[in-house]
């Protein structure tokens, strides 16, 4: 008899392919009644890949959704998986993640993702597809018509992966969720995407962070923020963008009506950044999250930048989490910041992050009830851009609306 086991917790654990056998993530063991010759194929297969294979041979409609992340797969298991993936038309949702998969497997992968004509969902982060491997998967889903989430992150692309990216996103018209972070795009690959994103109405969400951006890249794509496209979600962090980027930001986000959360922690931006981006908030009507941490290294936020920052808070009314964390705000910017929010009865930040700065609000008590109070108005109005409603487990707000640990 073959033990089912249905779930198995093992997160992190390097657990290796014979312990993969039996585990939720490869569900089939190896069959007795299998013949000489299938048992001498499949013996030079990893467990994973086997038990894959088998239930995606089987046709089984029940199988929407295949997890392989970090199963150590590699090239040559790779074109024995995808035999088996272009059997199974059904599935939704296929995790590649951690298998080192090179260009070689990439190839065979893309052979077989015409047929998955229902996937929505495909992670093949930290892998080495590279140019060449990242080039034959873009061309394979151009024509995907369920496609909604694909996730590339720490693949060794560079700059030259930016046209086969941004070829993607305008040929793809189902694609809504990109997630590039660590590829070294640099400014160069980031101008390549700028055109398709402007051009795109239906995608949302991009995640460009630590691509070595830096001022170039942010200068790049602040016109895709002033085309007001139906991008509402971007995370740039950990790209040295310094105050220039920002600034650069801050100008095309003024008038910016579908862009909800922010991302640009780690950043190397101090006062000037700052201000340009609380200027900037007085105007726009449309962010809802903006996330200004700082790596604790690099050129941080003080008081001036704070009170900059304030100066938007004082008038703005979408704005409901803000992250300043790990900056060098001391008392006189702290009070800046809370004067802002408690003073604008239009106010809808519930949560505002201050966490590794030396703050000591004179007026806590009232910034507390502030926050609370716009905890209380998003709990009615219900959450947006990705954000948990306040009241919710995941909620800030609700547990500790002012951090200042």
């Amino acid at each position: 008899p073959i033990l089912r086991i249905q779930t198995v917790m093992a997160g992190n654990a390097r657990i290796g392919t014979r312990g993969c056998i039996g585990t939720a993530h490869c569900p089939i063991a190896l069959m007795a009644q299998d013949s000489p010759k299938e048992r001498g194929d499949r013996a030079q297969m990893l467990p994973c890949v086997i038990n894959a294979v088998k239930r995606l041979e089987s046709k089984d409609a029940s199988l929407k959704t295949l997890n392989l992340q970090d199963c150590h797969i590699g090239d040559e298991a790779m074109m024995k998986l995808s035999k088996g993936l272009a059997i199974h038309r059904t599935l939704t949702e296929l995790n590649l993640k951690e298998n080192d998969v090179g260009v070689q497997g990439a190839g065979a992968l893309s052979e077989s993702l015409a047929a998955l004509s229902q996937l929505s969902k495909l992670i093949l982060d930290n892998n080495q597809l590279q140019v060449a491997g990242v080039a034959v998967i873009a061309t394979a889903l151009y024509h995907s018509q369920a496609l909604r989430e694909l996730s590339l992150v720490n693949n060794l692309l560079g700059a030259k992966s930016g046209a086969d990216l941004a070829a993607l996103i305008r040929n793809n018209k189902s694609l809504d969720s990109l997630n590039l972070s660590e590829n070294f795009l640099g400014a160069e690959g980031v101008e390549a995407l700028v055109n398709a994103l402007t051009d795109n109405s239906v995608f949302s969400r991009l995640n460009l962070s630590n691509n070595n951006l830096r001022v170039g890249g942010a200068k790049a794509i602040a016109p895709v923020l002033q085309a007001s496209t139906a991008l509402s979600w971007l995370d740039l962090s950990d790209n040295r963008i310094h105050d220039f980027g920002a600034k650069a930001l801050a100008a095309s986000l003024s008038g910016n009506s579908t862009l909800t959360h922010l991302g640009l922690g780690s950043n190397a931006i101090s006062d000037d950044g700052a201000s340009a981006l609380g200027l900037a908030l007085k105007s726009n009507q449309a962010l809802i999250s903006l996330d200004l941490s700082s790596d604790g290294i690099m050129s941080r936020i003080n008081d001036a930048g704070a009170e900059g920052l304030a100066q938007g808070l004082r008038v703005n009314s979408t704005l409901q989490h803000l992250d300043v964390s790990a900056n060098m705000i001391s008392g006189a910017g702290g009070d800046a910041l809370a004067a802002g929010v408690v003073n604008n009865p239009e106010s809808m930040l519930s949560s505002l992050i201050l966490t590794g700065n030396n703050v000591e609000l004179s007026s806590l008590p009232r910034l507390k009830q502030s926050l609370n109070e716009a905890a209380r108005k998003v709990k009615v109005q219900g959450s947006a851009a990705g954000l948990p409603a306040a009241g919710s487990a995941e909620s800030s707000a609700d547990a500790s609306p002012c951090s200042l640990a």
